[in-house]
């Protein structure tokens, strides 16, 4: 047996992280105001043993986060709120093995990835109980993205994982909860933005932005006096937008699901439809500089389940199951 070097690799990866954290909260009147600070350090080393490559990162951050709300009146409030946060390459990522997909598509490694820092401010309002205005501003220094380029000498896209130089998302939600009955509760929310991405080519400077909406109108019903008829109506609009230089067209989900229960309570009969107008399916595509691609993703969205769930035994046992603390978990 001889080993196919081309399509084998070792990847040995370690990653230390050290980290301190502080917080502090206040409230007088009608203020909140938190306020907290993240010390980070982190060291990183990748070796490619059959590429003989290696990859060493080692920085030291500072990530605050604050918050302040105040409480105007009985109907209206006020939110702000700033974080700086990290996201950090996988180990799959730094690897710069080629895995072939096919004879004309790979998925390349990149070892000379960057940590990626995001900025987040956020200014929202609530008012008269049902309704949230809110504004976004988020920054990316080197957002990870896994960018499909094309050698037009030897027709193969490799799909890289690389960092872009800039990214900047912002963005204004509005957001409607109410129960126009009893038995009916709606929700809708819908967003405007703008995405705008920058990165610096061999072949040149690239820079994209395009504005975009996203919505959600969710309805849910009980039905028959017990309410052991229950629906739920889902919409969801997604724009036209942009992703990694790619720009993807608009897409409607659509979800119906009707549930009854039977049996003294223990039994549920469901039947779900999903992607009923068949407009889930998209088409992108790539164009800047030496760039030229174009997409067509048709997947078998559209379904129709049948379901049956049954409970046995006592349900009216609680389980002796111990869970971790919430707070805990989520420090965690």
């Amino acid at each position: 047996e001889v080993i196919n070097t081309d399509n084998t690799d070792a990847f040995k990866y370690d990653e230390k992280v050290l980290a301190a954290y502080s917080n502090y909260t206040k409230s007088w009147d009608k203020w909140d105001l938190s306020f907290g600070l993240r010390v980070e350090q982190s060291s990183i080393e990748g070796k490619s043993v059959t590429l003989s490559e290696a990859n060493t990162q080692d920085y030291l951050d500072w990530f605050p986060n604050a918050s302040l709300s105040h409480q105007i009146s009985e109907s209206v409030g006020i939110t702000g709120n700033y974080k700086r946060s990290i996201s950090r390459p996988s180990y799959t990522n730094l690897n710069p093995f080629t895995f072939f997909l096919n004879e004309n598509n790979v998925v390349l490694g990149n070892p000379n990835l960057n940590p990626t820092y995001r900025d987040h401010f956020y200014l929202g309002v609530n008012f008269l109980e049902y309704f949230t205005v809110s504004s976004y501003y988020d920054n990316y220094d080197g957002d990870i993205v896994e960018l499909a380029r094309q050698d037009n000498d030897t027709n193969i896209i490799a799909y890289t994982p690389t960092n872009l130089d800039k990214k900047v998302e912002f963005g204004f939600d509005f957001e409607f909860i109410y129960a126009p009955t009893n038995t009916w509760d709606l929700y809708f929310v819908t967003s405007f933005y703008n995405i705008a991405e920058e990165a610096n080519f061999e072949e040149g400077f690239v820079e994209q932005n395009q504005w975009s909406n996203y919505s959600i109108l969710s309805n849910s019903f009980s039905f028959l006096e017990d309410r052991s008829l229950n629906a739920s109506l889902t919409f969801t609009w997604v724009g036209k937008n942009l992703q990694q230089f790619q720009t993807i067209d608009n897409r409607l989900v659509s979800e119906l699901s009707v549930s009854k229960t039977i049996l003294k309570k223990k039994g549920i009969i469901t039947l779900a439809v999903e992607d009923f107008f068949n407009l889930q399916d998209y088409k992108s595509r790539t164009r800047y500089l030496n760039q030229s691609s174009f997409g067509n993703v048709d997947v078998d969205n559209r379904s129709i389940k049948l379901g049956f769930r049954y409970k046995f035994g006592n349900t009216k046992l609680s389980t002796n199951e111990r869970t971790t603390d919430a707070e805990e978990r989520e420090r965690l």
